[in-house]
């Protein structure tokens, strides 16, 4: 059986690439997009990215991750079902479940639905009560036990993960999540004596310019989460899969989540900005 791998969102990315990683007998041929390919290709994975018009005829199954800020991997899924063939949808996180399968008012929903814990099974269930939900092993989680990052040398240098949100769906979005941290700064690191990076999401065209009214902020230029979260011993952000990926190298990790919003990751070693007195 020849399974096609369908994959543009970074975090998405992470998992399913792990999981192909340690399933190294299985045949794979791979249609990916933007930060995907840096992320498969980080992990020592061979592939040629595949035609779309070619891709279809040659697999027989496709697993896909879920993005709901890009059509892209909606789109493939809806190919895929045309033609009929076995469906697999990756969830890597733990938000927008309706959104990642809707297109144009429209809900699609592949063969099977894999999740890596008993919250995402439980909410994928009741949001689809039809669906085929199967409980998966977080391959990504087993590959960042095996990693080992350099120490970041200097204290109190944070690094800022962006998360695409939207206000309609989440009650807030970047620009709220950021402002309350900033009003908030004070709760994990002294004032005037910190370094602020931020690490845009890579779907994010426009939202650099409104970081350009806080001084000394800084850019991050690199590709490899990883290698941000190396460089800083506080990483904070609202909701992204970053956060959790911070965690497995004991960082101090904070959630700028504002008050009135869910945060929705499962992790208890993320603090909330807005419980701290």
């Amino acid at each position: 059986m020849i399974t096609g791998i369908v994959s543009c969102d970074p975090g998405g990315a992470e998992m399913l690439s792990s999981f192909v990683s340690l399933n190294k007998k299985r045949k794979f041929i791979f249609y990916l997009k933007g930060q995907a390919k840096y992320i498969f290709s980080r992990k020592n994975i061979k592939f040629n990215n595949i035609k779309k018009i070619f891709f279809f005829d040659n697999v027989d199954e496709v697993i896909l991750t879920s993005g709901w800020s890009t059509n892209f991997e909606i789109k493939n899924l809806i190919q895929a079902k045309k033609l009929k063939k076995k469906t697999v949808v990756l969830l890597d996180h733990w938000s927008n479940y309706k959104e990642r399968f809707l297109y144009k008012k429209k809900i699609y929903l592949p063969d099977i639905i894999w999740v890596v814990d008993l919250k995402a099974k439980k909410k994928i269930q009741e949001i689809f009560p039809s669906a085929k939900v199967v409980l998966k092993k977080n391959y990504y989680f087993e590959y960042l036990k095996k990693i080992k990052l350099k120490k970041s040398i200097k204290k109190n240098c944070i690094l800022y993960i962006c998360d695409p949100k939207s206000k309609k769906i989440s009650g807030y979005n970047e620009k709220d999540s950021f402002n309350f941290f900033m009003k908030n700064i004070h709760k994990i690191v002294k004032l005037h004596n910190f370094k602020l990076t931020i690490r845009k999401h890579p779907l994010q065209k426009k939202i650099q310019n409104f970081f350009f009214k806080y001084k000394n902020i800084n850019f991050s230029k690199s590709k490899d989460i990883l290698e941000d979260i190396s460089k800083n011993d506080i990483i904070v952000g609202s909701g992204s899969m970053g956060l959790i990926t911070a965690t497995f190298f004991k960082k101090k990790v904070f959630s700028s989540v504002p008050p009135g919003a869910k945060f929705l990751l499962p992790s208890k070693k993320i603090k909330l900005i807005k419980e701290i007195n």
